[in-house]
């Protein structure tokens, strides 16, 4: 049986999820689902800003990168916009340059795709920048953080001073730092502490006791985000593909494998390396994966636990669940 859609001219991906532009004429279409005609919309894309830092001075220079967590990035439109303004017209380059930054350049930024081919249209998230004419500025990572994970944090002069006075405030409450886990950044007139973040708080640094960087509200993720795992099927004797991704828009992520329990990590005896979050192997079993960063490494969720049999069939795993 055949059914009659209207096909939408747009399609956009917000969350993850379908949503539907304007329509066209009526076309006919078999009785499956859309989505599974635009795969695309699954996939996070990141925005990231290099150096990777959510505050500048004037006259800095920055690049902004919008990356497609799959596929290739040629097949892809571009525009970048701050505060839902766009700040250029639809294009194949994946990368906004800033070479001299003003103070009225700061805002919220992120990049908007659009498929060549499916015309599946889709966000990234958004990144806060802040451009000071000041002397003084806090800087932390431009990306989404999460609760319980330790970031590193700076305070920063426009000018060569020395730093070694410098005291960083949370919440208007002096952070107390071991003087020797302190990394005084000599050649960017910046000194680095890291501090494990626990709840939305604002910030600011301060130099010799009377010269105050602007206030920064630094907002952290209640949950870990989770990995995902999907296994390519194949035959007896033929090596499996895992795939994992971190379901987080946010970089910096480094991919961990698991067989049959958590504490059974896989070796490099044990896979082939593909890329950074594909593997190979020949050994069937319950496979698992879960993402980590930083230093200490903070890690996301595990993944669902999914099997293969002998045959090579995929089997999702409901009644396995390690302990935490």
């Amino acid at each position: 049986m055949r059914r009659a859609f209207l096909l939408p001219l747009g399609l956009f991906c917000h969350g993850g999820n379908l949503q539907m532009g304007s329509r066209v004429d009526l076309v006919t279409l078999w009785t499956v689902s859309a989505l599974m005609m635009f795969p695309q919309c699954g996939h996070l894309q990141v925005l990231t800003v290099k150096p990777n830092w959510a505050a500048f001075f004037t006259g800095e220079s920055m690049t902004i990168t919008c990356n497609i967590g799959e596929g290739k990035y040629s097949d892809w439109y571009y525009i970048f916009m701050r505060d839902q303004q766009p700040l250029h017209q639809y294009s194949t380059n994946q990368m906004y340059f800033s070479q001299y930054l003003t103070t009225d350049l700061g805002g919220r930024y992120y990049c908007r795709v659009s498929h060549m081919n499916t015309r599946v249209t889709k966000d990234s998230n958004v990144v806060s920048l802040t451009i000071s004419g000041g002397n003084l500025i806090f800087q932390h990572p431009a990306v989404v953080l999460y609760r319980g994970e330790t970031v590193p944090l700076r305070c920063r002069c426009r000018y060569l001073t020395d730093m070694t006075t410098a005291a960083f405030y949370r919440n208007g409450a002096l952070i107390v730092t071991d003087p020797n886990q302190r990394k005084l950044i000599r050649s960017e007139n910046a000194v680095e502490i890291s501090l494990p973040l626990l709840s939305d708080s604002s910030y600011v640094c301060r130099l010799n006791g009377v010269e105050e960087s602007p206030p920064i509200m630094l907002k952290v993720e209640p949950s870990r985000p989770k990995a995902q795992l999907r296994i390519h099927e194949a035959p007896v004797g033929k090596n499996i593909t895992l795939m994992c991704s971190i379901m987080s828009p946010s970089p910096g992520w480094m991919i961990f494998w698991y067989r049959g329990t958590k504490d059974d990590s896989l070796t490099a005896q044990d896979i082939k390396i593909l890329s950074d979050d594909r593997i190979s192997t020949s050994q069937r079993g319950v496979y698992w994966c879960r993402g980590g960063r930083g230093n200490p490494t903070y890690y996301t969720e595990y993944s669902s636990p999914i099997g293969t049999g002998n045959t090579g069939r995929l089997e999702k795993v409901w009644k396995h669940h390690p302990a935490k």
